[in-house]
């Protein structure tokens, strides 16, 4: 681990070095002091507990007892109510969000009609409106993840994805083996055509008729082709 106490190190931290310090003073005291009594030692390391605890706080400013507010639990707000009470809470968004949301080149009047736009259209506003929240003390405005929203109906039965793959392999393996089907039975009247056994067949050549054997070698050719071209159709 980096030492902290170097003088101009880099990430350095004269809080961080005092707590670390007595953290370490209060390890060397519980080594030294194993050999009295419990009380003793408690009321000695009860003291050096309370002066990290101070320094502690010097590091990490305490939370304050009011929680920030939330400009999307406002203009929730706002839409229920109207005349002179919606006018006063208008000009007291104005005054908490108005120069923060302007900073950050955004304008409270253009969130305020979107959010009226959704609540008038039965949506959530805070899926329309970014979440923007301010100390309740006053201070910048801060743009922050959108909250998880809950549901608001019973869940819905979730549909694996072994199950979704499975239903259209078995879709897709159908329609396979349709088509090939077709394409078989296609092929087979077409070589039946081409391969019906006449009287006989007669050469080109000569005009005199085939052999036995070389009709029998012209349809075992026309046979094996037409196994080939069908063991050839994709699934």
């Amino acid at each position: 681990m980096a030492d902290f106490t170097t003088a101009n190190l880099p990430g350095s931290n004269t809080f961080f070095n005092a707590v670390r310090d007595k953290a370490s003073t209060m390890k060397d005291t519980l080594k030294d002091r194993m050999e009295i009594d419990a009380s003793t030692l408690s009321a000695t390391l009860k003291t050096d507990l309370l002066d990290v605890g101070d320094k502690l706080k010097t590091m990490i400013p305490e939370l304050p007892d009011l929680p920030d507010v939330n400009l999307q639990a406002e203009l929730t707000t706002l839409q229920s109510l109207a005349g002179s009470s919606r006018d006063t809470a208008l000009a007291s968004l104005e005054s908490k969000f108005g120069s923060g949301l302007s900073a950050q080149g955004v304008e409270l009047d253009g969130l305020v009609s979107k959010a009226t736009d959704a609540f008038e259209a039965g949506k959530k506003i805070s899926a329309e409106i970014p979440n923007f929240t301010i100390p309740a003390a006053g201070g910048d405005v801060v743009e922050k993840a959108k909250e998880v929203l809950q549901a608001d109906d019973g869940d819905i039965e979730e549909l694996l994805s072994d199950e979704v793959n499975q239903e259209i392999v078995e879709g897709l393996k159908k329609i396979a083996e349709e088509s090939q089907e077709i394409q078989q039975e296609a092929l087979i009247e077409k070589i039946k055509e081409a391969a019906l056994e006449p009287i006989g067949y007669i050469k080109k050549e000569t005009n005199t008729f085939l052999s036995d054997e070389e009709t029998k070698e012209i349809q075992e050719g026309l046979r094996k082709a037409a196994q080939e071209s069908v063991q050839t159709i994709p699934v």
